[in-house]
């Protein structure tokens, strides 16, 4: 979802733009995201390059001839089954990218992070706030992709150290249309308009996907390099999040608010469906911690650097319900 937008967005400042995809199947709903600005006809604009950036010569052939790159591949996954594919998975293919940008002079890297790949403690104090200062420290509240994915930052931050031209984004919870059978927040969405009825008293931060496009294009152009951006706009409960859905869905909101004893016993009924041959199950150990916790960030950094101004989430969430009826 957030490779198609920062697509549109380098398309609309005039840059040729070259988009590595891994598997087909994803073009099509590329290009009903495409279809929702009404800019289908941009789509061939693109040059499309199938590439498994596991394989360093891949990763060589994506970045011959260009002057930068936007690198938001990633596996994301709160599986336990998936922690080795996790972890040989998102710095791998970081690493691969970098070590071949390290190789152009004068390349420049933005490179798509997540708050997750901040860390945070299980017994953290109530009402702190993470910014780009917060370091990372191994705790159980911290799931294997937050992991996976601050060990993809050593790796650029080791090209840093050897002369790469480099800045990480540090996003939240990214909104916004598209692919909405893949989970995440699109998932949400569709379980909102289902008439999903409980609601998990947790909260976190929250970006709206065309504020994150263009915030990566704002470091691309300006050539920014050398530290991090976290990227949220709004501290939200999910509970508020589901009302605002429901509200512009047309559909009734969640009334009853989840026990913990609820979701694990969930867990496991799914845990055990899948084990029997079942669907992959949709709540796992780290998703139902998550669920209940709140946590808080800090864009403020970027917000005085860029002189930048968040898009209420709201209005994001109103014009997304919509694409979201007609698709």
């Amino acid at each position: 979802m957030v490779g198609s937008h920062v697509v549109l967005r380098l398309l609309s400042a005039g840059h040729a733009v070259r988009a590595q995809y891994r598997n087909p199947g994803h073009l099509d709903e590329v290009k009903r995201v495409f279809g929702y600005y009404g800019r289908e006809g941009d789509f061939d604009r693109v040059e499309w390059f199938q590439a498994d950036l596991l394989d360093p010569t891949a990763a060589e052939a994506l970045l011959e001839g260009t002057q930068g790159l936007v690198h938001c591949a990633a596996l994301v996954s709160f599986h336990a089954r998936d922690r080795a594919l996790l972890l040989n998975t998102n710095p791998v293919q970081t690493r691969n990218v970098v070590n071949a940008a390290l190789e152009i002079p004068d390349f420049h890297l933005v490179h798509l992070s997540s708050v997750a790949a901040l860390g945070r403690s299980e017994h953290g104090e109530a009402g702190v706030v993470l910014d780009e200062k917060a370091e990372w420290k191994d705790d159980v509240a911290n799931s294997t992709y937050g992991l996976s994915k601050f060990l993809a930052e050593n790796e650029v931050w080791r090209g840093m150290e050897e002369g790469l031209r480099a800045c990480i984004l540090n996003p939240g919870i990214v909104i916004g249309p598209g692919f909405w059978d893949r989970g995440g927040s699109s998932g949400l969405m569709g379980l909102v308009h289902r008439g999903f009825p409980y609601y998990s008293p947790g909260a976190t931060g929250f970006v709206d996907v065309n504020d994150l496009a263009e915030a990566i294009a704002l470091v691309l152009e300006q050539g920014e390099h050398g530290r991090r951006f976290v990227m949220v706009n709004e501290h939200w409960p999910y509970k508020q999040l589901m009302d605002t859905m429901a509200r512009h869905l047309g559909v009734a909101p969640p009334r009853k608010q989840a026990q913990v004893w609820q979701v694990h016993l969930v867990r496991l009924a799914q845990a055990l469906r899948e084990r029997l041959g079942g669907p992959k199950a949709s709540i796992t150990r780290e998703t139902a911690a998550s669920a209940f916790r709140t946590t808080q960030y800090s864009a403020r950094l970027f917000s005085e650097t860029f002189r930048f101004t968040f898009r209420p989430l709201e209005a994001c969430i109103e014009e997304y319900a919509g694409y979201f009826l007609k698709k």
